[in-house]
């Protein structure tokens, strides 16, 4: 193994010859870890079981490996498809995430169960950060929430209006004849998330909710104390090259929260 020693000028061995017991910095030690002076007499751990007792002991010594918390939620709900992610200025967001260093965890399509389920295996693997979100959101008398896919919600409320309307003329005509079959869609209601149900284990780094009254005490509960927070306390015209409203470049700065400058 060559020593950092070798590297150093000639007078390195009269500076390491004659040490008091060199200390030892904590954290990501490896062969580019600096060199702590002999002169230092302050210690800085006590989790060794073994002191090191030179620098190539302490140039072998096991690398931590340490996880940070990279992943962004990208989640699309809006309408008319590819048309409408580049009208709103989704493609232009997702890839400034991805600019800033996030790795882009893009979906779309789930119940409300569904998504809550995703975000709680995506913070227990403790890779989560953030979320970003664009479609639909309503404020009906409490709970704040979103439609997690409108086409579905639509299609099916329209299936259940059916179901509803039929079996309530079966009902008042004294259950005359077969009872109708209710659709095989799921409820509409299926199709809700709502922001007090995410209930995360621990709170986002940022979170960016384009939806209508997406600006509301229970989506900022989600947001740890310096987090980053966008929303919409009334109505959200989709409007384009982001007249009126903020984007992801406007929210998260380069540079913030560690992000690529």
């Amino acid at each position: 193994m060559i020593s950092i020693l070798d590297t150093l000028p000639d007078e390195k061995a009269s500076y390491y010859s004659s040490p008091p017991k060199p200390t030892v910095a904590t954290g990501n030690i490896g062969p580019f870890a600096p060199v702590i002076p002999a002169a230092s007499t302050t210690p800085l751990h006590t989790d060794f079981a073994v002191e090191p007792q030179t620098l190539n002991e302490l140039l072998d010594l096991p690398v931590e490996k340490v996880e940070v918390p990279n992943v962004a939620l990208v989640y699309w709900a809006g309408e008319m498809g590819g048309i409408g992610k580049q009208w709103a200025g989704y493609n232009d967001d997702r890839g400034t995430l991805r600019r800033r260093g996030f790795k882009v965890d893009e979906q779309s399509g789930m119940t409300g169960n569904g998504l809550t389920t995703h975000i709680a295996t995506g913070m227990q693997n403790k890779k989560l950060h953030g979320m970003y979100y664009w479609g639909h959101g309503f404020q009906r008398g409490g709970p704040y929430g979103a439609i997690t896919d409108h086409y579905a919600a639509k299609k099916s409320a329209k299936a259940w209006d059916k179901y509803d309307k039929a079996y309530d003329d079966w009902d008042n005509n004294g259950q005359q004849g077969a009872a109708p079959i209710a659709p095989k869609l799921l409820h509409p209601s299926a199709y809700v998330l709502r922001w007090n149900s995410i209930n995360p284990p621990y709170k986002f780094g940022f979170a960016i909710f384009n939806t209508c009254f997406s600006d509301n005490p229970e989506s900022r509960s989600l947001i740890s104390g310096n987090g980053i927070f966008y929303g919409h306390q009334g109505l959200l015209i989709p409007t384009p090259f982001f007249i009126g409203r903020k984007s992801v470049a406007d929210v998260i700065t380069p540079g913030a929260q560690g992000t690529q400058k």
